[in-house]
C-alpha cells in the first residue's frame, strides 16, 4: 500500500476501534473499570480491547506501519525487540496509571472528575505517542509542526472543558436543590453522563488522528511503497470492521451488560384528552448504552440517555410546550391531612367550582371565565392577577407542597401578601411543618434550598 493508503487505514481503524470501545465498554479506554471491579468479565474484555488498541499504536507509531504492511516485524531482531516488548510494558503501566488517577478522582463531584479526565486525555496520547516514537522527532527543523500540533490539542482542550460545564450545569445546579439519592438528580446526572461520553469519543479521536497525521508527517521513511487497488483496500477495511464487530458480537454474548439494548425514537406521538379542549402531546426519545445495565437487583436502571417533548394544545391549537429531562413524575408525592399519598401524573381538583389540572407539577391548566389558560411553574412570577392561580398556589403551599414557593412567592407577595409573608418569614428561619418536612423528606428534597430562596425573598422586601 502507499503511504497514503496506510495513513488512511490507521485513521478508519482508530475510528472504528474508539466507536467499538465506546459501545462495548464506555470511553475513556481503560482496563480496571473501578465502577465494575468485581466482574471477571469487565476486566477480560476491557484487556482484550487494550492489547488491541496497543498492537495498533506500536504498529502506527513506532514502526510507521500498517497491520497489513510488509515487514511490518523485522524477523532478524530479538523477540523483545521485534515485538516491542518494552513498549508494551510501557504502554501497560501507563494505561493503569491512568486507570488509578481516574479512580482517585471519582470521590471530586462529578463535574470536577470529568474535567479532570478532560485534561488527562491529551496527557494521554501524548504519552503514547513518545512511548512509541520517542524523541527522534523533536527537531529544530520540526519545531512548527509540533507548535501547531499543540495548539491544536490545547483549542480541543479548551473546547471540550467548556462543553463539560454547559452538560453538567444543571446538574450542578440541582444538587443544591435535591438529595444525592432523588431520582430526579440521577436522571439529570445520567443524560449529561451520556452526552459526555460522546464528548470523549470525539475528543479522544480527534487527537489521535491528528497525532497519526504528524507522525506521519514527521516520519522520513524512504521504503517504496505500492498502491494498492480500491478493491484490495476496501477488503481490509471489511477484515478490520469484521475483526471489531466480532468483538462486541462477543461482548454482547458473555457480558450481564445489553449492548444498545434500546434505542427507539417514539415518532408516534402519544396523545390524550385531559380537562375539556386541553390536550397532552409527547414525543420521547430514548437512548440506551453500554452502561445502561440490567442485574438481578434492578431491572429498570437509568437510560443513557432520554428526553420527552411535551405540548399542551387547547382544541388542537399549540399553547405551550416544554422538554421534560425527567422520565418519572416529577414529585412522585404528595402530603394530604398530615399523610403521604402518591401523586399521579395528571392531578384534577376543584376550588370553589373552578376545574384545575396541574400535569407533572410542571403546568397548570384551569378556565377562568370560560377563557382556557396555560400557566407553566415558571411563569407563575410574571402572570397577570388570577383569583384562580392566587387560589392553586395557596392550596399547594396549604398541603404543604413545597416546591411551588420558589415560583409563587413574587407573585404572592404582589397579589397576596398577607398569605405569604408568614410562609416568607418561617421558611427563611428554617421553620417547616410536618407536612412540609415530610414532603421534603417523600421527594428527596432540600430544606436549604428552601431556606436560601426564603431568605432572598426577605432580604428583597424587607
Amino acid at each position: 500500500m502507499s503511504k497514503k493508503q496506510e495513513t488512511a487505514l490507521n485513521i478508519y481503524t482508530l475510528i472504528f476501534m474508539n466507536i467499538v470501545f465506546w459501545i462495548s465498554c464506555d470511553l475513556p479506554r481503560k482496563i480496571v473499570n473501578f465502577d465494575d471491579i468485581s466482574s471477571v468479565t469487565s476486566y477480560i474484555f476491557h484487556l482484550i480491547f487494550w492489547g488491541l488498541f496497543s498492537f495498533f499504536i506500536i504498529i502506527s507509531f513506532a514502526k510507521d506501519k500498517n497491520i497489513f504492511s510488509e515487514n511490518v516485524f523485522d524477523k532478524d531482531a530479538s523477540i523483545v525487540k521485534r515485538l516491542e516488548v518494552k513498549k508494551w510494558f510501557a504502554l501497560l503501566f501507563l494505561q493503569l496509571g491512568f486507570d488509578c488517577t481516574v479512580g482517585l478522582l471519582s470521590s471530586l463531584s462529578a463535574k470536577g472528575e470529568y474535567l479532570a479526565i478532560d485534561i488527562l486525555i491529551p496527557l494521554y496520547w501524548f504519552s503514547i505517542y513518545f512511548i512509541c516514537v520517542g524523541t527522534k522527532h523533536l527537531k529544530k527543523e520540526n519545531l512548527k509542526i509540533f507548535i501547531f500540533e499543540f495548539c491544536f490539542v490545547l483549542c480541543l482542550t479548551v473546547c471540550s472543558v467548556l462543553i463539560t460545564n454547559f452538560l453538567f450545569a444543571d446538574y450542578v445546579g440541582l444538587t443544591n436543590q435535591y438529595q444525592s439519592d432523588s431520582p430526579i438528580l440521577l436522571e439529570v446526572k445520567t443524560n449529561a453522563e451520556f452526552l459526555y461520553s460522546l464528548k470523549i469519543l470525539v475528543l479522544d479521536t480527534l487527537i489521535g488522528v491528528f497525532l497519526l497525521i504528524m507522525n506521519r508527517v514527521l516520519s522520513q521513511n524512504t521504503n517504496k511503497t505500492v498502491s494498492c487497488s480500491f478493491g484490495k483496500f476496501f477488503v481490509r477495511m471489511d477484515v478490520i470492521g469484521a475483526v471489531l464487530c466480532l468483538c462486541i458480537f462477543l461482548r454482547l454474548i458473555y457480558s450481564d451488560q445489553i449492548l444498545l439494548a434500546k434505542v427507539t425514537n417514539h415518532s408516534a406521538v402519544t396523545s390524550y384528552t385531559m380537562l375539556g379542549a386541553f390536550k397532552v402531546e409527547q414525543n420521547e426519545l430514548v437512548i440506551c448504552p453500554a452502561s445502561a445495565r440490567k442485574n438481578s437487583e434492578s431491572s429498570e436502571d437509568p437510560f443513557g440517555y432520554q428526553k420527552t417533548d411535551i405540548m399542551i394544545s387547547i382544541d388542537g391549537v399549540a399553547s405551550s410546550s416544554f422538554t421534560s429531562r425527567y422520565s418519572e413524575i416529577l414529585y412522585p408525592y404528595r402530603i394530604t391531612d398530615q399523610a403521604l399519598e402518591d401523586n399521579y401524573l395528571k392531578e384534577e381538583f376543584s376550588i370553589d367550582q373552578a376545574e384545575i389540572l396541574i400535569y407533572n407539577s410542571q403546568v397548570i391548566c384551569f378556565y377562568e371565565n370560560d377563557v382556557p389558560r396555560i400557566i407553566k411553574m415558571t411563569d407563575i412570577r410574571n402572570s397577570e392577577e388570577s383569583e384562580i392561580l392566587i387560589a392553586v398556589c395557596e392550596k399547594l403551599l396549604s398541603e404543604g407542597n413545597i416546591y411551588i414557593f420558589e415560583y409563587a412567592a413574587d407573585y404572592l407577595d404582589r397579589y397576596a401578601p398577607d398569605f405569604i409573608e408568614d410562609y416568607i418569614e418561617r421558611y427563611a428561619n428554617g421553620d417547616f411543618t410536618e407536612s412540609e418536612s415530610l414532603w421534603m423528606q417523600a421527594n428527596h428534597y432540600r430544606d436549604t434550598y428552601v431556606i436560601h430562596i426564603a431568605k432572598q425573598y426577605a432580604a428583597s422586601n424587607p
